[in-house]
């Protein structure tokens, strides 16, 4: 018995079907892959927020440091050899 070949357009028909599976199959793979490389650049962008929120709180406290009176009352004596004035030397209204 000879094998009979299916018509022009089965063929056609069962090579567009496969064509179309195989190309939204690749946009599957595709998806999958870009899904991946998103989630590493993000927890690579959180890693550094974290980094830079640790560093921003440092240097907050930095500051808080730089700018007490107990400090720049220290500096004032020790670069500059300021003292505080003496309560005879100061001039200004009294208050009742």
């Amino acid at each position: 018995m000879p094998l009979r070949r299916p018509p022009a357009r089965a063929v056609l028909f069962w090579t567009k079907l496969v064509g179309g599976m195989f190309v939204v199959l690749m946009l599957m793979v595709w998806e999958h892959v870009e899904a991946m490389h998103l989630e590493r650049v993000l927890k690579g962008m959180q890693k550094e927020e974290d980094q830079l929120i640790f560093q921003n709180a440092r240097m907050q406290s930095q500051i808080n440091q730089w700018i007490s009176p107990s400090h720049l009352d220290s500096v004032a004596r020790k670069e500059f050899g300021m003292l505080p004035l003496d309560p005879r030397h100061r001039y200004g209204v009294q208050l009742p």
